[in-house]
């Protein structure tokens, strides 16, 4: 499988990478967050 250089006809995939990652990263950040309150704030579990 060649693949062309990035100078010539490349995809829109490899352009579009970075953005992906950033997107990917936000909802990591997001979700430890989430997960952090949840475990700091135990009585709110206990009040549902």
């Amino acid at each position: 499988m060649e693949m062309p250089p990035f100078g010539k006809g490349g995809s829109d995939i490899i352009g579009g990478l970075p953005f992906f990652g950033l997107v990917v990263f936000a909802l990591a950040i997001s979700g430890l967050l989430a997960a952090l309150t949840v475990r700091r704030n135990p009585t709110l579990l206990g009040s549902c």
